[in-house]
């Protein structure tokens, strides 16, 4: 009944146009590029994977801030 109505409306010019915007479309790919060992063979905490993410995570952050 709603949809009904609403064709309605708009079949008679009564909905006000909107401007449109234009939205970003962006994506995340992971792919494996080597393998690192860990000594501790499991991660049980954040700061476990932190430890073991610690310095791919600087490196990306000095990429980020010299481009």
């Amino acid at each position: 009944m709603k949809k009904q109505k609403q064709l309605e409306l708009f079949e008679k010019g009564c909905v006000k146009s909107q401007s449109a915007i234009r939205e970003s479309i962006v994506y995340l790919k992971l792919v494996r590029e080597s393998s690192v060992l860990y000594k501790e063979r499991r991660i049980k905490s954040p700061t476990d994977a932190y430890q073991l993410l610690r310095d791919f995570l600087i490196d990306s952050e000095d990429i980020k801030t010299t481009r």
